[in-house]
């Protein structure tokens, strides 16, 4: 769905049919709001990766609505609570 956003939105060629048929106009969103759902079906343990990915985070500081993440957004008391709550998820669906 975010392929809506980008680069299709403001692309006219992406979708024609909702200029003529609708009257949209191609535009650049400011914001895309991304939900959670309350009955998750997949779960991923990531944190093998956590490190890498906190890293990634935080090397892309214009792309981010966080400028900074200090260490206890994410750092090691963040990663054990993740591998406790993904035991807890494993023992439940077992």
């Amino acid at each position: 769905m975010l392929d809506a956003v980008f680069p299709a939105a403001d692309n006219p060629f992406f979708f024609p049919e909702l200029i003529k048929e609708e009257g949209l106009q191609p535009h650049k969103p400011r914001e895309v709001w991304v939900s959670l759902t309350s009955n998750p079906t997949v779960t991923l343990d990531v944190t093998d990766t956590w490190e890498i990915k906190v890293r990634a985070l935080k090397e892309h500081k214009s792309r981010s609505a966080i400028p900074r993440l200090s260490r206890n957004a994410c750092g090691r008391a963040s990663r054990k609570e993740a591998r406790k709550k993904m035991n807890i998820m494993r023992k439940n669906s077992a």
